[in-house]
């Protein structure tokens, strides 16, 4: 559609992250000229428009950064931060935001699109669908490392036959017993919500009848939603978990929950309801208000270096109000445990946030605004494994190995993300993170025990829980992992940055302990999941605690200060321990050194309290730090086991 006059005095600077200034554009005199001009039909109009009504509160529009009302007459002003935020302004107030991005010179658009002014492009349903589509059908056909590790022969136990003569049944399938020409098909990740159909779930009951038919009457609109996807991009069969594993059946969990390594892994695609709390929201974006408007395309006829004649285009949306850069990470999906090692194993995932589709894959993040390329709409939320590649590990150990170094960062990445999410079962800590394990543990070579890998060292003992004490981080009410894993605690886990570095620290060898014996007892067959014991065996240095201080400071961190009596009588401190829950802020505890790093001098040790008096066997209740390297001079070698 044709620009404006004003529009067209719009520079492609404008829309560039490239400059040390800001960029001001004069554009109509008033929102009334701005209004009359969308309805005209310049679409760059259109969505300078709607960014401002995003703004408008009972008749008035807000500033969006003090929130007081402004003067409506003003002038239309567009304006560009050096860091590549674009702005709508009357006068010199923010009233909305838009976003641009650089149409590469040789895309085709392969889903045509009608831009309507009062609908926009997003919120086209047969848009979103062929998109989808096209984004498969490139990955599927253009990126080999999408599909390196995928096994064609592969498939579920069980899975839902979305292929029906009537369109408002689908059935359950053991595919054992099909015979699959095409053995493609959709994995789902959603929340189950509190409001789940039991009609929605496999049971034993109702096992024989779902292999029959199931009616869409019968799931959530969610499910039903996955049904509606996999028949418009053409893939027959569809795995959701609660009708593909038989619910009332502990042995099937079992079984299944081993699988879900394979079952992301080997998923044509997965598609994620990423903005649904329950079964009830779907695979929706939300509506108009909370949807990207546009797009407008702005185009300039420019020379190279060379002479050459080319045109740019800049693609323009309005953004929502309040919108974030990215808000994948808000969404109620990546705030649930299962759902990390859903997003982390499958090739290719499609999430339907609350704002736009996304789609991810190893070579490729976009969304439905901009099908090419949109890393930044990913930013602070990039899968971990696609931020560094799994290497086989050498022999030489953790702290020279260099592909063991890498690949623990990514492990611990992982970890730390997973900690943070919630989980309805406690009891699920290592079975919901399985997945991941057995797919990390397969790729390097390595053994796994209770949520460490044993090529790691001792630097994955060097785990701490964070957050302030009101946060009632508590062990688990039942033995689910050994003391010295961070899964035998409620509560997020991280490692010192410092140990993430890609450089290893120069570390003092005297204080770095041996690793005897690394091993848990599993409560059934998979040794991935839920455990029934677990010893660590080590040799070290142990020295006694005599005293801790209580300081203001660490007050909301449950820390202690280590306190020592000096040869004058003096007490000073000579370390701090944070202890990994509150009540086991004991009295009688001895420090375990892990590690001591030559630059700055800093000890790491493990807080340990005795599980029986005059043994050498202990339970870890916390993380030491240390800089009184005297103090460790009454340090005795010792070989210790902690349960």
């Amino acid at each position: 559609m044709p620009l404006c006059s004003f529009c067209k005095t719009i520079p492609p600077k404008f829309f560039s992250s490239a400059r040390n200034d800001q960029c001001i554009v004069e554009h109509h005199p008033n929102l009334a000229a701005l209004e009359k001009s969308a309805e005209a039909g310049c679409c760059m109009c259109a969505v300078v428009y709607n960014a401002i009504q995003r703004h408008v509160k009972d008749g008035k529009i807000y500033n969006t950064m003090d929130g007081k009302p402004v003067d409506l007459s003003e002038q239309i002003n567009l304006r560009s931060t050096k860091f590549g935020a674009q702005s709508v302004c009357l006068g010199w107030a923010d009233v909305g935001s838009m976003r641009g991005i650089e149409v590469p010179q040789d895309w085709d658009d392969a889903v045509v699109y009608d831009c309507k002014p009062e609908l926009g492009m997003a919120s086209d349903l047969k848009y979103q669908s062929d998109t989808v589509k096209w984004w498969l059908e490139n990955c599927w056909g253009q990126h080999a490392e999408c599909r390196k590790n995928h096994d064609t022969s592969y498939l579920p136990t069980r899975l839902i036959d979305v292929e029906s003569s009537d369109p408002k049944l689908v059935r359950l399938v053991v595919t054992a017993e099909e015979s699959i020409n095409d053995p493609r098909y959709i994995a789902s990740s959603h929340c189950w919500g509190l409001n789940m159909p039991e009609s929605a779930k496999t049971v034993t009951s109702n096992f024989e009848q779902h292999t029959e038919s199931i009616p869409l009457s019968d799931l959530s609109r969610t499910f039903i939603d996955f049904i509606t996807i996999s028949r418009n991009i053409g893939v027959r069969y569809v795995w959701i978990d609660s009708l593909c594993i038989i619910q009332d059946s502990y042995k099937d969990w079992t079984v299944e929950a081993a699988q879900m390594a394979a079952v992301y892994s080997n998923a044509y695609v997965t598609v994620a309801a990423s903005s649904s709390p329950n079964g009830a929201g779907g695979c929706r974006k939300g509506d108009a208000s909370e949807s990207f408007f546009g797009p407008a395309d702005l185009t300039w006829d420019e020379e190279d270096e060379s002479g050459n004649k080319k045109t740019r285009t800049i693609r323009v949306f309005a953004k929502p109000a309040g919108h974030a850069v990215t808000s994948l990470s808000q969404d109620p999906l990546v705030s649930r445990g299962w759902t990390l090692q859903e997003r982390e194993l499958s090739p290719r995932v499609v999430h339907y946030s609350k704002d736009t589709i996304r789609w991810e894959c190893a070579c490729q993040k976009a969304t439905l605004e901009f099908p090419w390329s949109d890393s930044l709409s990913f930013n602070n939320a990039l899968r971990a494994f696609d931020q560094g590649q799994l290497q086989p590990q050498g022999t030489e150990g953790w702290y020279s190995d260099e592909a063991v170094r890498k690949n623990s960062f990514v492990w611990f990445e992982v970890v730390e993300r997973y900690t943070k999410r919630s989980l309805t079962k406690q009891t699920d800590i290592l079975p919901a993170v399985s997945g991941i394990a057995r797919y990390f543990s397969k790729e390097v070579g390595d053994k796994y025990h209770a949520g460490l890998f044993e090529s790691h060292g001792v630097i994955a003992l060097i785990w701490r829980i964070v957050g302030k004490a009101e946060d009632k981080r508590s062990r688990h009410s039942e033995y689910l992992a050994p003391s010295w894993s961070w899964a035998s605690v409620k509560g997020p886990a991280e490692w010192w940055w410092t140990l993430k570095q890609h450089k290893p620290e120069p570390v003092d060898h005297t204080f770095t302990p041996q690793i005897l014996e690394m091993s848990t007892v599993p409560a059934g067959d998979d040794t991935f999941s839920i455990l029934k014991g677990g010893t660590l065996r080590l040799k070290g240095l142990l020295v006694p605690v005599g005293a801790m201080w209580r300081e203001q400071d660490g007050l909301e961190h449950d820390q202690r200060s280590i306190m020592a009596i000096q040869a004058d009588g003096k007490m000073i401190k000579v370390g701090t321990i944070t202890f990994d829950v509150p009540e086991e802020a004991c009295q009688i505890l001895f420090c375990f050194a892990c590690r001591r790093e030559s630059q700055f001098g800093w000890i790491d040790a493990l807080g340990l309290a005795s599980t029986e008096q005059g043994t050498l066997q202990f339970k870890r209740v916390g993380l030491v730090r240390s800089k009184e390297k005297s103090w460790w001079d009454k340090a005795v070698t010792a070989e210790i086991s902690i349960i």
